[in-house]
């Protein structure tokens, strides 16, 4: 009976998911996991929070600028609007209820492009109820806008890439600023935005909508440069300065790294949560160092490369298992009424994750050979290997990972409509082959 499902069937579904969708969020964020719950602020929500207040009153340190202000700047905006009290911070609440609720929307339209009207549906289904993105929502982390911001910029920005009209030009500018947004929280999702926009250069054609697409980005760089040069006290030109820091932890195979500067009495700790919950890795304490030097938390990083030499490639194995089945997204692991259930939705993803991937992949190349190209379960390919990237470049985390699930969930809703839903190529396909 699903096979006779018109397109208005299908839209109607997806519509549907999403309200669903996004009830559960409100049930969950606004009504039994307060994000601003005292036992929920602690380690980076603390530390986000507290660079909230502190934007709102004007007052930023140097450490600021060491993560992303993305975040922060977000919970920043409710604390100015009704004051740094609960108010404000109710606001923050729904503001990442929003946020959440919004992203089977974007993850909807963006494989209505894609993909058939089927696979969007199943698409909508499968983020609508997806455990760890609602879970999420309920702490105050990067994980829910940026992944919000990436699929609202990749849904326009394909929009923009596939279509034609001035309308296109409004969709790459809106690519641009919600692209950069979703960076400003997560600077590792930078590859998908270059998976964008990279190929509107191959064209003559296309060569306008880059240039808007830029453009767009430029205007929340720049912000967020300013943002960065206020806090450091010199023109600070990019996102984040704890890129070193992760780069040091993931090779130097870190279980908790502390540096020490007496002189101007600044004291900071960092631990990677996989190697936490293993009880893996080694201790690093660093004197008369600060922890955004990023000059010497890359030469430490390389050193620990070349003395492992090739035995060093196990160390890289162990991160992409960590960044699936062997760890427990933190801080979900924390609070032990969802504990069993964060357990349980990775460790079952990560076991189905292969079989998605090598479906999706087959199908991609059955879809190519066919004469479709690009092809849409293609094009969420690539988007997705650009996980490994983290874990070459990072250290293994599920919460590294988290941001491109996103597209595996796609890739599913594709296999399982091709398999058993579809009978012909839907509008979004259709898109696809006429240019």
């Amino acid at each position: 009976m699903l096979r006779a499902w018109r397109e208005r069937d299908w839209d109607t579904a997806a519509l549907a998911a999403v309200g669903v969708g996004a009830t559960v969020r409100a049930v969950w964020i606004l009504a039994i996991h307060h994000p601003f719950a005292a036992q929920y602020i602690y380690s980076d929500m603390y530390g986000y929070v507290n660079r909230a207040k502190a934007l709102s009153l004007g007052h930023i340190t140097h450490y600021a600028a060491f993560y992303p202000p993305g975040t922060h700047a977000l919970i920043a905006f409710p604390l100015e609007l009704f004051g740094r009290g609960r108010s404000g911070f109710w606001g923050a609440a729904v503001v990442w209820w929003l946020l959440s609720s919004l992203t089977p929307l974007f993850a909807w339209r963006l494989a209505r492009l894609l993909l058939s009207p089927a696979a969007a549906a199943l698409t909508a289904v499968l983020v609508s109820v997806w455990p760890l993105y609602i879970l999420y929502a309920g702490y105050f982390t990067s994980e829910t806008p940026a992944i919000a911001f990436i699929a609202a910029a990749l849904w326009l920005g394909y929009r923009a890439r596939f279509g034609a009209g001035r309308g296109v030009l409004l969709s790459a500018g809106g690519a641009g600023l919600l692209g950069m947004a979703a960076l400003a929280c997560r600077p590792q999702l930078s590859f998908n935005m270059l998976i964008l926009g990279l190929p509107l250069l191959r064209r003559r054609d296309q060569l306008a909508k880059a240039g808007v697409l830029v453009l767009g980005a430029a205007v929340v760089f720049a912000a967020v440069v300013t943002n960065n040069s206020k806090a450091t006290g010199k023109f600070t030109p990019q996102l984040n300065q704890d890129t070193a820091l992760a780069f040091f932890i993931g090779h130097c195979n870190a279980s908790f790294v502390s540096t020490a500067d007496n002189r101007r009495q600044l004291f900071f700790g960092f631990g990677p949560p996989p190697a936490i919950e293993q009880g893996t890795g080694r201790v690093y304490r660093f004197t008369n160092r600060v922890v955004w030097d990023e000059g010497f938390f890359y030469r430490q990083g390389l050193k620990c490369i070349r003395h492992d030499g090739i035995g060093h490639t196990t160390l890289i194995v162990r991160h992409l298992a960590d960044m699936t089945a062997t760890s427990t997204p933190w801080p979900l692991i924390d609070d032990k009424r969802i504990r069993s259930l964060a357990q349980a939705t990775n460790f079952l993803y990560a076991l189905a994750l292969p079989v998605i991937l090598v479906a999706g992949f087959l199908l991609a190349r059955e879809k190519r050979r066919a004469g479709r190209r690009p092809t849409g379960e293609g094009i969420l390919l690539a988007h997705f290997s650009c996980v490994l990237i983290v874990a070459l470049f990072a250290f293994g985390d599920p919460r590294f990972r988290l941001p491109y699930d996103l597209f595996a969930l796609a890739l599913l809703g594709a296999v399982l409509a091709h398999r058993y839903l579809e009978r012909d190529p839907g509008p979004g396909e259709q898109l696809l082959n006429s240019r």
